[in-house]
């Protein structure tokens, strides 16, 4: 409400970020008189809100700083939020104000021993101006220079406001959730995307094993995922993970028995979803999304090649080897987890993202950003677009090589996993 000003016989009654919550009875009754204003939708109007923002305090801006440079920067640090931009912007005038502060306390300091006080008091400002301004720790007499008139406010300040504005928590569990990749490139193991409904995302791990059918049970489980999820006030059975094994299982079924020949037979795969909620009760991985990793982590495992966790995907997968879109790769809110995920990872540097073709086109501002941080993106439609840029290999190698081990572990007296192994490509 803070931005909404006064207009003639116009009264605001309320306004929310989420329509989708506004009491049916509530819109029936002023249907007419709902009003719904979208978030920017590409870097133009995005620009523009910045630009809104930066009137305020555009006598103070360095020269390098623009509208489009920050905006950048919002997409690559936090993603944005029209609240993320009004944040930021206000964060960075407040750490560049402090830090003008903090030199003039030392400027009024009168001997050393209030000096030293002073310094301890305001060393995270005086550290930031030493950052900016490198002389300064050589000689305190540069911190003349941090006055109004000569100490703009720089993109760096942008750049702390935006990490001081993820909070501990968010911070937090981003970071437990990257000690869950593995250090070095497994069996079996392959790395997608997850995102929350409040848009914080991170790289989750699948993993696969593949072992002899046991008489009398599922060819496919798992273990990790959500077992229910709340729809308006009712909690309800989800089974979409679930579904997305089963679809990824057959998938593999019929490429390996259509390219050559290869049945599997009384095989049981079983699919882990590496999370932090894994375990807990009703909790954990939610949604389709993750049908093309556990794809890629079955494929992994009977091929006995390894995937780098540097290299990511989400996508739905189909059991004729098509890939569907899915969300988290948009611009804002819930929307951005999965970019966000990318971006702040810390344990490993992505290399590769692997999309659905119509999730590229789609969010072409968000790639661009990704690609201006050296990420290749690969825009797919089937599974056949994945081999030589995920393992290296052609098509035709992963097929023998699947043959190859299964008949090592043939000769070696193992059985149930792959039989009728007849490659005809």
């Amino acid at each position: 409400m803070s931005e909404l000003t006064s207009k003639d016989r116009i009264v605001v009654i309320a306004t929310s970020n989420k329509e989708e919550l506004i009491d049916r009875a509530t819109r029936d009754r002023f249907e007419s008189h709902v009003y719904t204003v979208p978030p920017p939708q590409n870097d133009d109007e995005w620009n523009e809100v910045v630009e809104i923002h930066l009137q305020k305090i555009k006598p103070y801006l360095a020269p390098d700083v623009d509208a489009k440079k920050i905006t950048r920067m919002f997409r690559r640090e936090r993603i944005l939020s029209p609240r993320g931009v009004t944040e930021t912007v206000t964060e960075a005038h407040r750490l560049w104000v402090s830090g003008i502060g903090a030199a003039n306390e030392v400027r009024a300091a009168t001997d050393q021993e209030k000096r030293t006080m002073v310094r301890v008091r305001f060393r995270a400002d005086l550290e930031r101006i030493e950052q900016l301004l490198p002389a300064v720790k050589r000689d305190p007499s540069f911190l003349d220079q941090v006055q109004p008139g000569t100490y703009r406010l720089r993109l760096r300040h942008f750049e702390w406001a935006l990490n001081s504005l993820e909070t501990p928590e968010d911070r937090h569990a981003r970071e437990l959730t990257e000690s869950l990749i593995l250090p070095e490139p497994t069996l079996g193991v392959a790395y997608g995307l997850y995102t929350t409904s409040h848009g914080v995302g991170g790289i989750m791990a699948v993993q696969c094993s593949v072992r002899p059918l046991v008489p009398g049970e599922r060819q496919v489980s798992v273990t990790g995922q959500a077992t229910s999820v709340v729809l308006g006030q009712s909690a309800v059975p989800d089974r979409s993970v679930m579904q997305s094994a089963e679809n990824a299982v057959e998938a593999v079924r019929g490429w390996l028995w259509n390219a050559a020949r290869i049945e599997l037979n009384e095989m049981h795969v079983h699919f882990q979803m590496r999370s932090l909620s894994e375990g807990a009760p009703g909790q954990g991985v939610s949604g389709p999304s993750a049908g093309l990793t556990m794809f890629v982590a079955l494929v992994s495992e009977l091929a006995n090649m390894r995937c780098h966790a540097s290299k990511v995907m989400t996508g739905t997968i189909g059991i004729k080897l098509t890939i569907g879109p899915v969300g988290g790769l948009g611009g804002f809110g819930s929307e951005t987890g999965k970019l966000v995920g990318i971006l702040k990872t810390k344990r490993v540097r992505i290399t590769d993202l692997f999309v659905p073709r119509i999730n590229y086109e789609k969010a072409r501002d968000e790639m661009n950003v990704l690609s201006d941080e050296g990420i290749t993106i690969h825009p797919i439609v089937t599974v056949h677009e994945t081999w030589e840029p995920m393992f290296g290999l052609s098509e035709n190698v992963i097929l023998e090589r699947i043959c190859s081990r299964q008949a090592e572990e043939s000769h070696d007296g193992k059985k149930g996993t792959i039989t009728n192994c007849v490659p005809t490509r």
